[in-house]
Protein backbone atom coordinates (compact mmCIF):
# COMPACT_ATOMS: atom_id res chain seq x y z
CA UNK A 1 0.00 0.00 0.00
CA UNK A 2 1.42 3.34 -1.02
CA UNK A 3 1.90 5.93 1.77
CA UNK A 4 0.29 8.95 1.17
CA UNK A 5 0.43 10.57 4.44
CA UNK A 6 2.94 13.37 3.51
CA UNK A 7 1.75 13.95 -0.19
CA UNK A 8 -1.36 15.81 1.06
CA UNK A 9 0.76 18.14 2.55
CA UNK A 10 3.56 18.42 -0.02
CA UNK A 11 0.43 19.08 -2.22
CA UNK A 12 -1.11 21.92 0.02
CA UNK A 13 2.75 23.41 0.18
CA UNK A 14 2.91 23.38 -3.25
CA UNK A 15 -0.29 24.96 -4.25
CA UNK A 16 0.37 27.81 -1.19
CA UNK A 17 4.41 28.45 -3.24
CA UNK A 18 2.44 28.77 -6.40
CA UNK A 19 0.27 30.94 -5.24
CA UNK A 20 2.89 33.28 -3.69
CA UNK A 21 4.00 33.79 -6.89
CA UNK A 22 1.31 35.68 -8.36
CA UNK A 23 0.91 39.19 -8.61
CA UNK A 24 -1.80 42.05 -9.54
CA UNK A 25 -2.63 42.34 -12.71
CA UNK A 26 -1.45 38.76 -13.52
CA UNK A 27 -2.85 36.61 -16.43
CA UNK A 28 -3.36 32.86 -14.37
CA UNK A 29 -4.04 29.42 -15.67
CA UNK A 30 -5.79 27.87 -13.05
CA UNK A 31 -4.90 23.80 -13.45
CA UNK A 32 -7.11 20.48 -12.28
CA UNK A 33 -6.41 18.70 -9.47
CA UNK A 34 -5.58 19.15 -5.75
CA UNK A 35 -2.44 21.37 -5.59
CA UNK A 36 -4.11 23.75 -8.54
CA UNK A 37 -7.25 23.70 -5.45
CA UNK A 38 -4.88 24.46 -2.91
CA UNK A 39 -3.61 27.38 -5.16
CA UNK A 40 -6.90 28.93 -5.88
CA UNK A 41 -8.12 28.81 -2.03
CA UNK A 42 -5.11 30.60 -1.18
CA UNK A 43 -5.39 32.98 -4.18
CA UNK A 44 -8.46 33.88 -2.76
CA UNK A 45 -7.56 34.58 0.72
CA UNK A 46 -4.77 36.71 -0.63
CA UNK A 47 -7.63 38.19 -2.70
CA UNK A 48 -5.18 39.41 -5.54
CA UNK A 49 -6.47 40.90 -8.91
CA UNK A 50 -5.82 38.41 -11.41
CA UNK A 51 -7.63 37.12 -14.36
CA UNK A 52 -7.90 33.30 -14.08
CA UNK A 53 -7.81 30.95 -17.03
CA UNK A 54 -9.33 27.50 -16.09
CA UNK A 55 -8.52 24.13 -17.61
CA UNK A 56 -12.26 22.71 -16.21
CA UNK A 57 -15.48 23.38 -14.48
CA UNK A 58 -13.73 22.55 -11.36
CA UNK A 59 -11.08 24.80 -11.09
Amino acid sequence: MKNTSGSSAAKRAAGEAAADEVADGMVVGLGTGSTAAHAIRALGERDVDVEGVPTSFQS
